[in-house]
């Protein structure tokens, strides 16, 4: 009888083991996040230049304004604009691409200026590219340059 309560015990050990390991959200077993066991989330470097500008002042001399973010998925950072703080979020990052949103509505740089008429909130950064935008304000306003390093 003593080995009969050995057997039972070993095999309560080891059902008890198979279904933690089966709950395990953690991203290192069979229960984890899907993708590799244990990968960590991508984290990209965005370098973001804030400069803003006084058309009405002749001896304005702006000066840029260097912040650098590391960033992952989901994660979120500020930029201090004329207009208040523009926060963006990471929404994507795969194979050298960087989906961003931002809560304020930004005048993109297309050439050969900036489009005050369709202001976007949305934005792609690809490695080693930028994207320059503006606060929508023609004669004061911030420009925002974000570079994927």
């Amino acid at each position: 009888m003593n080995s009969l309560l050995r057997s039972l015990l070993v095999l309560v050990v080891l059902l008890l083991g198979t279904s933690l390991t089966a709950c395990d959200t953690s991203g290192d077993g069979p229960g984890g996040q899907a993708g590799d066991p244990g990968q960590e989330p991508e984290t990209v470097t965005i370098t973001a230049v804030a400069t803003t500008w006084n058309g009405w002042d002749p001896d304005d001399d702006p000066v840029p304004e260097t912040e650098t973010f590391e960033v992952t998925e989901g994660d979120t950072f500020g930029i201090d604009v004329l207009t208040g703080v523009a926060t963006f979020e990471v929404l994507s990052i795969e194979d050298g691409v960087v989906e961003l949103r931002s809560d304020m509505e930004l005048a993109p740089k297309n050439d050969p200026g900036y489009n005050y008429n369709d202001l976007v909130t949305e934005f792609t950064l690809r490695a080693g590219g930028s994207v320059v935008a503006s606060t929508p304000t023609m004669d004061v306003a911030t420009i925002v340059e974000l570079t994927l390093s």
